[in-house]
């Protein structure tokens, strides 16, 4: 009714107004302070004297383990993509195929249930390899290189992960499965979103801070909104410096790629369960939505932290980071769940 159209216009207006607000006062504290904030998180972190050098001291527990497995929202969300897509299709409940045989309806249900097999098997695999390849970094100074045992490896853990998911999911029941389609709409929309993280990385090309720290020089330092363009720290200064400033050989390419952070990006794809009491009406009360937008703040804001200690990101980063995702989660959830309700309870009602 009117009245429910008029409650639902005043929350939107306050979420927007409230999310503007801290969003600009966190960005112009960034704008002037990224620097500052860097020096006071990282202090005692980085010390370029150990064999690590360029990355945080090997007993800095908290940083070290959130920048190894900081990343498993996004691999655990497209896993649980894959799964609902799977179950779907071998029920025949993803998507029915207006005017098409029964033929042609099975083909489409086969694809679509083998698209959903290999994001999971994908998605664990890459879950595994991305930590296992931080742990070889961190913990003996070693560079993951194309070994057919490394792939091998992961793939045979990948294998023995991805049956479980898969049987998890498809021992709900049709209704619930069905239900939760809308839940794997918003994921993949939202890891949509991971195209703006990679395509302004490169452009604004800003070096990280551990890579100045490393070399002793903050001079190389840039606000968010400088355009650097596309370089390597070899573009900058010559290899054999570099190298003699215990910076890796494997990171001159990477250490100018400070913006956005998307380890924040990846934990922020924690965001999805805000969706959760959307779907089940048991968590649609105070304590379940409350906790459902506590939790991944906590666990986003834990790794935005932990990628400024660490000195791979500013404040800025991590910021759009986590923003980024955000945005991307809260556009799929209005057009897949809300139905465009927000939208709409701006509209006139037609006479």
């Amino acid at each position: 009714g009117f009245m429910e159209k008029k409650i639902l216009r005043r929350k939107t207006n306050t979420s927007i107004i409230l999310f503007v607000v801290l969003f600009s006062t966190m960005l112009t504290l960034a704008s002037f302070y990224d620097l500052q904030i860097s020096k006071i998180l990282t202090a005692g972190h980085l010390s370029p004297e150990t064999p690590y050098g360029y990355y945080a001291n090997s007993n800095f527990f908290f940083g070290l383990l959130l920048e190894a497995v900081g990343s498993f929202p996004i691999w655990l969300a497209i896993a649980v993509f894959g799964a609902i897509v799977y179950c779907n299709a071998k029920r025949d409940s993803f998507f029915t195929l207006k005017n098409s045989s029964e033929k042609a309806q099975n083909a489409f249900n086969a694809v679509v249930a083998f698209v959903g097999l290999v994001a999971v098997v994908a998605s664990i695999y890459f879950l595994f390899a991305d930590s296992f390849k931080y742990f070889l970094k961190y913990a003996l100074n070693y560079k993951v290189k194309k070994y057919s045992a490394y792939f091998g490896s992961m793939l045979i853990l990948s294998g023995i992960i991805s049956p479980f998911v898969i049987k998890f999911f498809d021992n709900m029941s049709e209704d619930k499965i069905k239900a939760l389609k809308t839940i794997a709409f918003v994921i993949a929309v939202a890891a949509a979103t991971r195209i703006f993280i990679e395509g302004v990385k490169l452009p604004v090309g800003r070096m990280r801070f551990r890579a100045m720290n490393c070399l002793g020089d903050f001079s190389y330092y840039t606000p968010w909104y400088v355009v650097n363009g596309k370089r390597a720290l070899t573009d900058i200064l010559p290899e054999a410096y570099l190298s003699a400033h215990n910076i890796p050989t494997w990171e001159f390419d990477d250490a100018c790629r400070s913006l956005p952070s998307g380890h924040t990006f990846a934990a922020g794809m924690s965001y999805v369960i805000i969706c959760l009491p959307d779907i089940y009406k048991k968590w649609d009360n105070v304590i379940g939505r409350f906790l459902c937008w506590l939790i991944p703040f906590v666990y986003t804001g834990l790794v935005a932290l932990s990628r400024i200690m660490v000195g791979a990101h500013y404040f800025s980063d991590v910021l759009f980071g986590g923003t980024i995702v955000f945005l991307g989660v809260m556009i799929g959830r209005e057009i897949f769940i809300c139905k465009g309700s927000h939208i709409k309870c701006f509209m006139k009602d037609k006479k």
